[in-house]
């Protein structure tokens, strides 16, 4: 690994014996220079740069029980390659797991100003997060504002259609709730 540290045979090899043994830290180590070496090297794509990352955040979320280090990997995996999906996800997932609302409302804005117009499914999925995440503001004026682009996308959505009765009614505008 000295002489080549992108050998992928050694490289699996080391990984391999790291596992067996459960040296997570040693393992760490290895991901994160391989992550290291990835991002030196410019015949690697954004993908496999943000990949080796990627490695580097599950192993320290999943093994070494460090979520913090491991939401740090998973930004500097987006940050590597906005659109790699596999990052956004543990990215999103984790913030879910630590409870950090501010953080996801950030995260969904970011997903929504991606996506193409076109993208039906996934947009009214992303208005639907937000208007969730935002219902128990104290002020349901943004959660209203999500939930109606929302709908006039899918104005059968039930669940929506019932929150934003309630988000209504608990600000007091009778008069939009009966439209």
């Amino acid at each position: 690994l000295k002489l080549n540290p992108r050998h992928p045979p050694a490289l699996e090899e080391a990984a391999r014996a790291m596992i067996q043994a459960e040296s997570w830290a040693s393992l760490l180590e290895l991901s994160r220079a391989q992550a290291q070496h990835e991002l030196a090297y410019t015949g690697s794509s954004a993908a496999e740069k943000a990949q080796a990352q990627l490695r580097v955040g599950r192993l320290l979320e999943d093994r070494l029980k460090e979520p913090e280090q491991a939401r740090r990997a998973y930004e500097e995996a987006m940050s590597i390659a906005p659109n790699y999906r596999p990052a956004r996800d543990r990215y999103e997932r984790l913030l879910h797991e630590l409870g950090d609302l501010d953080a996801l409302r950030v995260h969904y804005r970011a997903e929504l100003a991606k996506e193409p117009v076109t993208a039906l499914p996934r947009r009214r999925y992303l208005f639907s997060v937000l208007g969730q995440l935002h219902s128990n503001d104290a002020d349901p004026s943004e959660a209203i504002g999500l939930l109606v682009a929302l709908l006039s996308d899918a104005p059968s959505h039930v669940p929506s259609l019932q929150l934003l009765a309630r988000l209504l009614a608990k600000a007091g505008r009778k008069r939009e709730l009966l439209k």
